[in-house]
């Protein structure tokens, strides 16, 4: 293995438990707290469903998750859809808290990327789900997504700790 692995619970800030320190040739240097660390949010758990889950027809998304870190309102939330299309750039709008909050929505077709700004804010470990109505046009894939699909992917900016 090479490089560094983050725990799969993220990194908080701030952090004063990693340390760095050598076993030089010429003499041992002794481990010290690092005086910056960029935080790395994670996520508990997340899924993705549809409303009419036909392949090649629009149907309406509804991605949920839960961050270990909160999110502030209008801060990004990214989901990489490979193979959904809606054949158009352009605004959209979501809901948010079942229906209570609109939140902005942006598709590009180019990048198969849907960025939804959040609506509201949410405290760590709240579940957060976005709803896109099917009326956005965006048509699941044809012939269908496999069931645990590692292509599609959720991206967040939280301020707190962002999830790349």
């Amino acid at each position: 293995m090479t490089g560094l692995s983050v725990a799969c619970h993220g990194i908080r800030t701030p952090q004063d438990q990693m340390r760095i320190g050598t076993r030089a040739a010429a003499g041992p240097v002794l481990a010290t707290t690092l005086s910056s660390v960029d935080a790395v949010g994670a996520v508990v758990s997340s899924s993705l469903s549809y409303g009419r889950p036909i392949a090649g027809t629009a149907s309406s998304v509804v991605a949920s998750f839960t961050p270990r870190m909160a999110l502030a309102a209008g801060e990004a939330i990214f989901l990489l859809l490979p193979a959904f299309s809606r054949g158009a750039d352009k605004a959209l709008t979501c809901t948010m808290l079942g229906g209570k909050v609109t939140a902005p929505c942006s598709w590009h077709d180019g990048d198969r990327v849907l960025t939804v700004r959040a609506g509201a804010p949410f405290l760590p470990l709240s579940e957060v789900t976005v709803e896109i109505p099917a009326s956005a046009g965006i048509k699941l894939p044809y012939p269908g997504i496999a069931i645990n699909d590692l292509q599609l992917q959720l991206g967040l900016n939280s301020s707190v700790n962002p999830k790349p």
